[in-house]
């Protein structure tokens, strides 16, 4: 490898996470230069080497040149990406999570500033009930009974406990199990 070559990881939607060398990508005019930076989505052509494979073409499709308009953009797609790299697999299709990470950094790029982290925390949801670990919200943790929000009272509530896993329409009845029932007491949650 070169000094002027750069080292990139590619989640692709055959072959999941490709760790390629890109040839000449630091050089002022390199061709591949831009299109082997963040964010940017490519058809790509790789040669499979012994050690590493090597991107020799790629065209571009998609870029998002929004996320880096602004610190708090850039800041979020980056914490989402290593989110996904640390969920993504090699030598697996990944075309769910290719696809989410698409649409999420698509969000990310057009939501107005104000709602940025809002955004994020839904991304790292999605990838949440993707992996299969996603808190359970629709439901009752205990008594799996649905959740229904009374919206006629100003004091509806409901509880959240990380040990049940999610939501709890009965916190109040819960209580009264303390640590021994749930392993610890359930913290109040917000109104929803």
């Amino acid at each position: 490898m070169g000094e002027t070559d750069r080292l990139v990881t590619i989640l692709t939607v055959e072959h999941g996470l490709v760790r390629a060398i890109v040839p000449g990508a630091r050089k002022h005019k390199s061709r591949l230069g831009g299109r082997s930076s963040q964010f940017v989505v490519n058809e790509l052509l790789i040669v499979q080497g012994k050690s590493l494979d090597k991107l020799v073409q790629a065209e571009t499709v998609r870029s998002f040149p929004g996320l880096s308009a602004e610190l708090s953009r850039l800041t979020a797609s980056q914490y989402l990406a290593e989110l996904v790299l640390c969920q993504a697999l090699s030598g697996q299709p990944q075309g769910e999570l290719f696809t989410l990470l698409v649409e999420q950094l698509q969000r990310l790029e057009q939501v107005a500033s104000d709602d940025i982290l809002p955004c994020l925390n839904q991304g790292i949801f999605q990838l949440l009930v993707l992996a299969g670990v996603a808190p359970e919200l629709h439901q009752c943790s205990v008594s799996q009974m649905a959740i229904t929000p009374d919206l006629s009272r100003a004091d509806w509530q409901v509880g959240f406990s990380a040990l049940s896993g999610g939501v709890l329409s009965v916190w109040r009845r819960c209580r009264r199990f303390g640590r021994r029932g749930l392993g610890q007491e359930p913290q109040k949650g917000a109104t929803l």
